[in-house]
């Protein structure tokens, strides 16, 4: 059961509290639900807002514009906050007695939290709907700019990520705490006067290729931190065959080697600088990454900055979408979290019936056939790097990378 909340603005501007729309909203028109730590092709460094669009009805008038005596929004709409829920039921059980396999004990869990875009708000008369595109929290930082005063030369990467994101315009929505803030490569910026014109956006962009660093918000708190896996196991996923868990994959997709993520020789523009992995070309052949930052001017800065690029990048990494049903522990799956799939060889009959114990004579007794085009084992370790929940299939879809 998913279930959808608006937290308007009251006249003052004050959010007011989150008002349940479920009934209002079209579930089908719901979009996925996207995290994602630079898990395109080709890219690094970038994060992804998790967009959402749905649709409702607006037959009373409460989801108009601020003018509309009968709308929910009274200072402005833009920037509203949207919140989906899911349950496993509708309400949960409360005291008593209940049928085993009907009733199951469930909580309301929050699965999105953002703000609504207003400049994509849209009606249509006919159906007397309106279309609502709801941006996350990221988003705003495309509508700050760098508090360039609070910046200085020689201060770490770390300071700058925290003082650009110190501000009233971001706080007001985030947490942004200095002990979240933990990129790969911390060295002291050279110069801050590049960052002078630029967004929030634009700086942490930049920022986070120089010091290998991905940056996510959880539960509205900013973290910023290398793309190490954890430590421990979250999860194991079991596929067809598997002999030790229950199967629940549905579907793997978009199985790759990895090698679109592969950078083993890269340059510095207008330098002769440059870093190379030998074995990398060897096996991958020359994939080239130029890189441009003016706010680090020191060799030794520039090259530790490749160096650790590639160490990072140098070698194909296996990557697959695993399909899986919705539930509780599924969802509490985060990103960078380490999981292992068990995915044996999967056997099917032949010429004749699978044997399944005793004894037969060579020759005559024939073998199932394997289906080998993919068996993935428990030895192998993988990293979270994106999340999709489907509403309308009740399906979640984890984009692993192999560590």
């Amino acid at each position: 059961m998913y279930r959808v909340y608006i937290n308007p603005f009251d006249d003052d501007g004050n959010y007011t509290g989150f008002v349940d729309v479920t009934k209002y909203v079209n579930m089908t028109s719901v979009s996925d639900i996207t995290q994602d730590i630079d898990s395109a092709e080709y890219q690094l460094g970038v994060f992804r807002y998790p967009n959402l669009q749905l649709r409702l009805n607006n037959q009373s008038g409460k989801f108009s514009d601020v003018e509309v005596v009968q709308s929910i929004f009274r200072f402005r709409r833009a920037d509203s906050q949207v919140k989906v829920t899911y349950s496993v039921q509708e309400e949960g059980p409360y005291c008593g007695v209940v049928i085993c396999g009907e009733c199951f004990l469930s909580e309301e869990i929050t699965l999105y939290t953002g703000l609504i875009n207003d400049e994509s708000f849209s009606t249509s008369v006919k159906n007397q709907d309106v279309t609502v595109r709801v941006l996350g929290f990221e988003s705003v930082f495309t509508r700050n700019v760098v508090p360039f005063s609070s910046l200085s030369n020689g201060m770490l990467v770390s300071e700058a990520i925290y003082e650009i994101l110190n501000q009233a315009g971001i706080t007001k929505l985030l947490t942004v705490d200095v002990a979240n803030i933990n990129p790969d490569l911390d060295q002291a910026i050279d110069s801050v006067a590049p960052f002078a014109t630029m967004t929030v956006k634009e700086a942490l962009d930049k920022l986070l290729v120089t010091s290998n660093s991905v940056l996510y918000i959880r539960d509205q708190v900013v973290y910023v931190s290398n793309r190490d896996a954890t430590v421990d196991i979250k999860k194991t996923f079991y596929g067809q065959a598997s002999i030790d868990g229950a199967e629940e994959i549905v579907d793997i997709k978009e199985l790759k080697n990895g090698v679109a993520k592969v950078f083993n020789f890269l340059t510095w523009s207008n330098t002769s600088l440059s870093s190379t992995d030998p074995d990398s070309v060897t096996r991958y052949g020359v994939r080239k990454l130029e890189l441009d930052y003016e706010f680090f001017t020191d060799t030794p800065k520039r090259t530790a900055i490749m160096s650790n690029i590639a160490a990072e990048f140098s070698v194909a990494k296996q990557e697959f979408i695993l399909v899986v049903p919705v539930n509780y522990p599924r969802l509490a799956l985060n990103l960078l979290d380490r999981v292992v799939v068990d995915y044996p060889t999967v056997y099917q009959q032949g010429e004749e019936p699978v044997p399944v114990c005793g004894v037969f004579e060579y020759g005559v007794g024939v073998l199932p056939n394997a289906l080998w085009s993919l068996t993935i084992s428990t030895d192998e370790n993988y990293k979270i790097v994106s999340k999709k929940i489907i509403p309308r299939t009740n399906l979640i879809e984890f984009k692993v990378r192999k560590i």
